[in-house]
């Protein structure tokens, strides 16, 4: 129903095409923690969060989703992600994922220093071989939007994309709005819009899910003004 949900989030900042040294911006401007309420067609069905801790030279980001669509009194489908990645020198290092899409569970990993992603599903077990760096799909990082492609964290697969920048709008942010580049994904990944304000933060995701409803991403813990 929402299968690919995360896959669905990434991009460069959303003024001129520049790179953001993470490892400092990323607690500056978004604290230790940012946050989402996930909606479908309006109605709220989960939350989305993305934590930052940095140690040294090295920067750890965690994001978790938990969706819950309801129907009458029961619960018509479930779908929980949490991962982890190790940023050094603005470069992925490591990655473990975790997906259980309304019991189907997937696990997806990137050892430290190694270019091969592991991943294992309800299919079986394949590798995926990194030829370069690259950016996931989990859309904190403003650097991917200047990239050609970027690695599913759902999948472990790469994924080749275009970013395209269709202009400022104003987006839910907190408890009011806030100004925002909004972006379209072609591709691999389509029909997704994205939006980074004017400190390049990710603040809001919208695409359709496989039924045709929207989901969305609106930020209510933005960063730090």
């Amino acid at each position: 129903m929402i299968k690919l949900i995360l896959a669905y989030a990434s991009i460069s900042p959303p003024l001129e095409a520049h790179q953001v040294d993470i490892h400092d911006w990323a607690l500056k401007t978004y604290g230790t923690e940012i946050s989402f309420d996930i909606k479908r067609n309006g109605n709220n069905i989960g939350t989305h969060q993305v934590k930052f801790t940095k140690s040294e030279n090295q920067l750890l980001v965690e994001a978790n989703t938990q969706i819950r669509v309801k129907f009458l009194f029961f619960t018509a489908f479930k779908f929980d992600y949490n991962s982890k990645e190790l940023w050094q020198n603005g470069e992925l290092k490591s990655l473990s994922s975790f997906t259980n899409n309304d019991g189907k569970k997937s696990n997806v990993s990137l050892e430290y220093g190694d270019d091969i992603v592991n991943v294992t599903n309800e299919k079986g077990s394949f590798t995926n071989i990194l030829k370069e760096p690259v950016f996931t799909t989990n859309h904190w990082n403003p650097n991917v939007l200047g990239e050609k492609m970027v690695l599913n964290t759902l999948t472990g697969k790469t994924n080749n994309i275009e970013i395209n920048k269709l202009g400022f709008e104003m987006v839910p942010a907190g408890n009011g709005t806030r100004k925002a580049m909004r972006h379209s994904y072609v591709g691999d990944l389509n029909n997704i819009s994205t939006w980074y304000d004017e400190k390049s933060r990710w603040v809001g995701l919208n695409f359709k899910g496989r039924d045709g409803s929207l989901i969305s991403y609106e930020c209510n813990q933005c960063g730090i003004e």
